[in-house]
Protein backbone atom coordinates (compact mmCIF):
# COMPACT_ATOMS: atom_id res chain seq x y z
CA UNK A 1 0.00 0.00 0.00
CA UNK A 2 2.96 2.23 0.72
CA UNK A 3 3.90 2.24 -2.63
CA UNK A 4 0.87 3.20 -4.64
CA UNK A 5 1.09 6.07 -1.85
CA UNK A 6 4.48 7.20 -2.53
CA UNK A 7 3.32 6.67 -6.66
CA UNK A 8 0.78 8.92 -6.13
CA UNK A 9 2.31 11.64 -4.13
CA UNK A 10 5.09 12.04 -6.56
CA UNK A 11 2.52 12.66 -9.24
CA UNK A 12 1.07 15.55 -7.15
CA UNK A 13 4.37 17.05 -6.70
CA UNK A 14 5.31 16.41 -10.28
CA UNK A 15 2.04 18.50 -11.09
CA UNK A 16 2.35 20.98 -8.40
CA UNK A 17 6.27 21.49 -9.82
CA UNK A 18 5.13 21.38 -14.08
CA UNK A 19 1.01 22.47 -13.86
CA UNK A 20 0.58 24.48 -11.33
CA UNK A 21 -1.54 26.69 -12.99
CA UNK A 22 -3.56 23.70 -14.77
CA UNK A 23 -3.17 22.86 -18.47
CA UNK A 24 -4.86 24.10 -21.43
CA UNK A 25 -7.48 21.42 -21.55
CA UNK A 26 -7.53 21.07 -17.46
CA UNK A 27 -7.95 23.38 -14.61
CA UNK A 28 -5.08 22.33 -11.65
CA UNK A 29 -7.96 21.27 -9.52
CA UNK A 30 -9.33 18.81 -11.58
CA UNK A 31 -5.71 16.90 -12.45
CA UNK A 32 -4.88 16.85 -7.98
CA UNK A 33 -8.65 15.71 -8.17
CA UNK A 34 -7.82 12.99 -10.92
CA UNK A 35 -5.02 12.10 -8.96
CA UNK A 36 -6.47 11.22 -5.83
CA UNK A 37 -9.54 9.19 -7.58
CA UNK A 38 -7.09 6.98 -9.44
CA UNK A 39 -5.34 6.47 -5.62
CA UNK A 40 -8.22 5.58 -4.32
CA UNK A 41 -9.65 3.47 -7.18
CA UNK A 42 -6.09 1.73 -6.82
CA UNK A 43 -6.75 0.96 -2.91
CA UNK A 44 -10.36 0.14 -4.08
CA UNK A 45 -9.21 -2.69 -6.04
CA UNK A 46 -6.08 -3.89 -4.04
CA UNK A 47 -8.64 -4.11 -0.72
CA UNK A 48 -10.94 -6.06 -2.53
CA UNK A 49 -8.42 -8.49 -3.57
CA UNK A 50 -7.56 -9.27 -0.44
CA UNK A 51 -11.15 -9.81 0.75
CA UNK A 52 -12.51 -11.46 -1.76
CA UNK A 53 -11.81 -15.00 -0.28
CA UNK A 54 -13.29 -13.61 3.49
CA UNK A 55 -16.45 -12.03 1.76
CA UNK A 56 -16.76 -15.29 -0.46
CA UNK A 57 -16.34 -17.09 3.04
CA UNK A 58 -18.89 -14.58 4.66
CA UNK A 59 -21.37 -15.21 1.66
CA UNK A 60 -21.25 -19.10 2.18
CA UNK A 61 -21.89 -18.92 6.56
CA UNK A 62 -25.14 -16.67 5.88
CA UNK A 63 -26.17 -19.40 2.89
CA UNK A 64 -25.33 -22.15 5.23
CA UNK A 65 -27.27 -20.73 7.65
CA UNK A 66 -30.32 -19.81 5.82
CA UNK A 67 -30.28 -23.46 5.01
CA UNK A 68 -30.16 -24.41 8.41
CA UNK A 69 -32.73 -22.51 9.59
CA UNK A 70 -35.30 -23.63 6.97
CA UNK A 71 -34.45 -27.24 6.99
CA UNK A 72 -35.57 -26.49 11.30
CA UNK A 73 -38.06 -24.81 11.40
CA UNK A 74 -39.09 -25.33 7.24
CA UNK A 75 -39.12 -23.58 4.22
CA UNK A 76 -42.03 -20.97 4.77
CA UNK A 77 -41.02 -20.89 8.64
CA UNK A 78 -44.04 -21.04 10.02
CA UNK A 79 -42.54 -22.73 12.97
CA UNK A 80 -39.47 -20.53 13.67
CA UNK A 81 -39.67 -18.86 16.81
CA UNK A 82 -41.42 -14.90 16.64
CA UNK A 83 -38.23 -12.78 15.97
CA UNK A 84 -38.23 -9.38 15.09
CA UNK A 85 -35.90 -8.29 11.74
CA UNK A 86 -33.36 -7.23 13.97
CA UNK A 87 -33.45 -10.44 16.37
CA UNK A 88 -32.23 -12.20 12.79
CA UNK A 89 -29.84 -9.85 11.87
CA UNK A 90 -28.28 -9.85 15.26
CA UNK A 91 -28.25 -14.01 14.85
CA UNK A 92 -26.67 -14.02 11.66
CA UNK A 93 -23.74 -11.16 12.51
CA UNK A 94 -23.13 -13.26 15.44
CA UNK A 95 -22.85 -16.61 13.90
CA UNK A 96 -20.37 -15.00 10.75
CA UNK A 97 -18.57 -12.77 13.69
CA UNK A 98 -17.69 -16.54 15.57
CA UNK A 99 -16.69 -18.21 12.34
CA UNK A 100 -15.28 -15.54 10.65
CA UNK A 101 -12.60 -14.44 13.65
CA UNK A 102 -12.24 -18.54 14.45
CA UNK A 103 -10.78 -18.55 10.19
CA UNK A 104 -8.61 -15.36 10.74
CA UNK A 105 -6.92 -16.71 13.33
CA UNK A 106 -6.07 -20.14 11.88
CA UNK A 107 -4.54 -18.64 9.64
CA UNK A 108 -6.94 -19.52 6.37
CA UNK A 109 -6.50 -16.20 4.97
CA UNK A 110 -2.50 -16.25 5.24
CA UNK A 111 -0.79 -18.95 5.66
CA UNK A 112 -3.29 -21.87 5.04
CA UNK A 113 -4.76 -20.16 2.66
CA UNK A 114 -6.64 -22.90 0.65
CA UNK A 115 -6.49 -25.08 2.86
CA UNK A 116 -9.29 -27.78 3.13
CA UNK A 117 -8.02 -29.46 6.47
CA UNK A 118 -7.73 -26.24 8.24
CA UNK A 119 -11.22 -24.85 6.43
CA UNK A 120 -12.61 -28.20 8.50
CA UNK A 121 -11.23 -27.46 11.96
CA UNK A 122 -12.22 -23.76 11.79
CA UNK A 123 -15.85 -24.61 10.90
CA UNK A 124 -15.54 -27.00 13.96
CA UNK A 125 -14.54 -24.47 16.00
CA UNK A 126 -16.95 -21.80 14.79
CA UNK A 127 -20.08 -24.16 15.06
CA UNK A 128 -18.59 -25.22 19.18
CA UNK A 129 -18.60 -21.27 19.51
CA UNK A 130 -21.95 -20.87 18.43
CA UNK A 131 -23.57 -23.64 20.53
CA UNK A 132 -21.76 -23.04 23.86
CA UNK A 133 -22.47 -18.96 23.50
CA UNK A 134 -26.09 -19.75 24.71
CA UNK A 135 -24.99 -21.08 28.05
CA UNK A 136 -23.21 -18.02 28.72
CA UNK A 137 -25.94 -15.30 27.21
CA UNK A 138 -29.44 -16.62 28.16
CA UNK A 139 -30.81 -14.75 25.91
CA UNK A 140 -29.28 -15.36 23.04
CA UNK A 141 -31.61 -18.88 23.06
CA UNK A 142 -31.07 -19.97 19.25
CA UNK A 143 -31.38 -23.41 18.16
CA UNK A 144 -28.77 -25.96 18.42
CA UNK A 145 -30.38 -28.16 16.11
CA UNK A 146 -30.25 -25.41 13.25
CA UNK A 147 -26.83 -24.64 14.35
CA UNK A 148 -25.43 -28.18 13.51
CA UNK A 149 -27.01 -28.02 10.12
CA UNK A 150 -25.51 -25.01 9.32
CA UNK A 151 -22.40 -26.78 10.88
CA UNK A 152 -22.66 -29.27 7.97
CA UNK A 153 -23.50 -27.08 5.24
CA UNK A 154 -20.15 -25.00 6.34
CA UNK A 155 -18.08 -27.98 6.23
CA UNK A 156 -19.83 -28.71 2.76
CA UNK A 157 -19.15 -24.84 1.05
CA UNK A 158 -16.06 -23.87 3.22
CA UNK A 159 -14.14 -27.03 3.15
CA UNK A 160 -15.16 -28.06 -0.40
CA UNK A 161 -14.58 -24.49 -2.57
CA UNK A 162 -10.74 -25.01 -1.01
CA UNK A 163 -10.35 -28.46 -1.82
CA UNK A 164 -11.55 -27.55 -5.30
CA UNK A 165 -9.35 -24.51 -5.55
CA UNK A 166 -6.48 -27.29 -4.55
CA UNK A 167 -7.46 -29.54 -7.07
CA UNK A 168 -7.35 -27.21 -9.93
CA UNK A 169 -3.46 -26.06 -8.63
CA UNK A 170 -2.76 -29.31 -8.34
CA UNK A 171 -3.18 -30.05 -11.70
CA UNK A 172 -2.36 -26.66 -13.20
CA UNK A 173 1.06 -27.80 -11.63
CA UNK A 174 1.18 -31.11 -12.99
CA UNK A 175 0.41 -30.60 -16.65
CA UNK A 176 3.32 -27.25 -16.50
CA UNK A 177 5.94 -28.20 -18.55
CA UNK A 178 9.15 -28.23 -16.98
CA UNK A 179 12.02 -25.83 -18.65
CA UNK A 180 14.79 -27.81 -19.12
CA UNK A 181 18.62 -27.12 -20.09
CA UNK A 182 20.44 -28.92 -22.55
CA UNK A 183 24.14 -29.81 -21.76
CA UNK A 184 25.99 -30.55 -24.55
CA UNK A 185 27.72 -29.49 -27.91
CA UNK A 186 25.45 -27.00 -29.88
CA UNK A 187 25.35 -29.37 -32.80
CA UNK A 188 23.95 -32.20 -30.20
CA UNK A 189 21.19 -29.68 -28.37
CA UNK A 190 19.85 -28.88 -31.49
CA UNK A 191 19.88 -32.82 -32.96
CA UNK A 192 18.35 -33.27 -29.35
CA UNK A 193 16.02 -30.56 -29.78
CA UNK A 194 14.57 -32.05 -33.09
CA UNK A 195 13.95 -35.05 -31.30
CA UNK A 196 11.91 -34.05 -28.77
CA UNK A 197 9.59 -31.73 -31.38
CA UNK A 198 8.31 -35.33 -32.82
CA UNK A 199 7.25 -36.83 -29.37
CA UNK A 200 4.07 -35.76 -27.95
CA UNK A 201 4.29 -36.67 -25.23
CA UNK A 202 7.69 -34.88 -23.60
CA UNK A 203 6.74 -32.44 -20.72
CA UNK A 204 9.46 -29.54 -20.92
CA UNK A 205 10.31 -27.20 -22.87
CA UNK A 206 13.98 -26.63 -24.43
CA UNK A 207 15.59 -23.20 -23.36
CA UNK A 208 18.89 -23.63 -24.36
CA UNK A 209 22.35 -24.85 -24.64
CA UNK A 210 25.32 -25.14 -22.15
CA UNK A 211 27.84 -25.53 -24.31
CA UNK A 212 30.79 -27.76 -22.78
CA UNK A 213 33.22 -26.65 -26.09
CA UNK A 214 35.98 -25.30 -24.85
CA UNK A 215 36.09 -21.54 -26.14
CA UNK A 216 32.56 -21.63 -27.42
CA UNK A 217 30.67 -18.44 -28.11
CA UNK A 218 27.59 -17.07 -26.04
CA UNK A 219 24.70 -16.70 -27.99
CA UNK A 220 25.57 -18.53 -30.71
CA UNK A 221 22.17 -20.38 -32.31
CA UNK A 222 21.50 -23.31 -33.98
CA UNK A 223 18.23 -24.56 -35.50
CA UNK A 224 16.22 -22.58 -32.65
CA UNK A 225 18.65 -23.30 -29.55
CA UNK A 226 21.22 -20.35 -28.27
CA UNK A 227 24.07 -21.19 -26.10
CA UNK A 228 23.40 -19.52 -22.76
CA UNK A 229 26.64 -20.38 -21.46
CA UNK A 230 29.63 -22.66 -20.85
CA UNK A 231 29.55 -25.42 -18.49
CA UNK A 232 31.89 -22.94 -15.81
CA UNK A 233 28.52 -21.12 -15.32
CA UNK A 234 26.05 -24.12 -15.17
CA UNK A 235 25.24 -23.65 -11.08
CA UNK A 236 25.07 -19.82 -12.11
CA UNK A 237 22.29 -20.45 -15.03
CA UNK A 238 20.71 -22.92 -13.29
CA UNK A 239 19.44 -20.40 -11.11
CA UNK A 240 19.27 -17.55 -13.10
CA UNK A 241 16.59 -19.38 -15.29
CA UNK A 242 14.80 -21.28 -12.67
CA UNK A 243 15.48 -24.56 -14.49
CA UNK A 244 13.86 -27.68 -13.78
CA UNK A 245 15.54 -30.20 -15.66
CA UNK A 246 19.28 -30.72 -17.16
CA UNK A 247 19.60 -32.89 -19.66
CA UNK A 248 22.79 -33.84 -20.64
CA UNK A 249 23.55 -34.90 -24.39
CA UNK A 250 26.55 -36.14 -26.57
CA UNK A 251 29.86 -37.54 -25.92
CA UNK A 252 32.99 -35.83 -24.01
CA UNK A 253 30.46 -34.61 -21.19
CA UNK A 254 32.65 -34.06 -17.77
CA UNK A 255 29.97 -36.01 -15.62
CA UNK A 256 31.75 -34.92 -12.74
CA UNK A 257 31.74 -31.09 -13.04
CA UNK A 258 28.02 -31.19 -14.14
CA UNK A 259 26.68 -33.72 -11.21
CA UNK A 260 28.83 -31.93 -8.57
CA UNK A 261 26.39 -28.62 -9.02
CA UNK A 262 23.22 -31.33 -7.99
CA UNK A 263 24.74 -30.70 -4.75
CA UNK A 264 24.02 -26.99 -4.13
CA UNK A 265 20.81 -26.57 -4.78
CA UNK A 266 19.36 -28.36 -1.59
CA UNK A 267 15.75 -29.32 -1.90
CA UNK A 268 15.61 -27.16 -5.09
CA UNK A 269 17.76 -29.54 -7.32
CA UNK A 270 16.49 -29.58 -11.06
CA UNK A 271 16.33 -33.19 -12.24
CA UNK A 272 19.58 -34.36 -13.97
CA UNK A 273 18.87 -36.73 -16.32
CA UNK A 274 21.59 -38.17 -19.69
CA UNK A 275 19.99 -38.99 -23.26
CA UNK A 276 21.98 -42.08 -24.27
CA UNK A 277 21.69 -41.82 -28.03
CA UNK A 278 20.33 -39.13 -30.18
CA UNK A 279 17.75 -41.28 -32.09
CA UNK A 280 17.05 -40.01 -35.92
CA UNK A 281 13.01 -38.86 -35.68
CA UNK A 282 11.08 -41.14 -38.22
CA UNK A 283 14.02 -44.00 -38.26
CA UNK A 284 15.13 -45.11 -35.03
CA UNK A 285 12.15 -43.50 -33.15
CA UNK A 286 8.56 -44.14 -35.26
CA UNK A 287 6.60 -43.15 -32.26
CA UNK A 288 8.36 -39.76 -31.61
CA UNK A 289 9.36 -41.17 -27.84
CA UNK A 290 11.93 -39.67 -26.14
CA UNK A 291 14.36 -41.96 -24.00
CA UNK A 292 15.94 -39.82 -20.95
CA UNK A 293 18.13 -42.04 -18.21
CA UNK A 294 17.37 -40.64 -14.63
CA UNK A 295 20.23 -39.74 -12.39
CA UNK A 296 19.57 -39.61 -8.67
CA UNK A 297 21.55 -38.24 -5.79
CA UNK A 298 22.79 -41.89 -4.98
CA UNK A 299 23.99 -42.46 -8.17
CA UNK A 300 21.17 -44.26 -9.01
CA UNK A 301 20.04 -44.71 -12.56
CA UNK A 302 16.43 -45.04 -14.43
CA UNK A 303 15.06 -45.14 -17.58
CA UNK A 304 12.31 -42.92 -18.19
CA UNK A 305 10.53 -42.79 -21.44
CA UNK A 306 9.44 -39.14 -22.93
Amino acid sequence: MKSILDFYTAMHIFVEKHHGRGTNLFPRWLLIAGIYFRMAWGYGIRTLTRLKEPLFDFFLINISLTLGVMMRFGVSLDEAPDYSGMQWISIFLVYSTFYMTTFTFLGMYHRYRNNPERAFLGVFIGFLLNVLIVYFIKEYNFSRIASFYCWGFNSIFISGWRFAAQMIQSKETRIRFKKALVVGRIADAAAFRKMVSFSETAPFIIIGCVEVTPGALRGREKDGVYVLGLIDELRDIIKEYAVDMVIMVGSSLPYSKILSVGSTFGSMTPEFKLAPELKVPGENAPNGSVTLIDIHPGGLFGNSRR
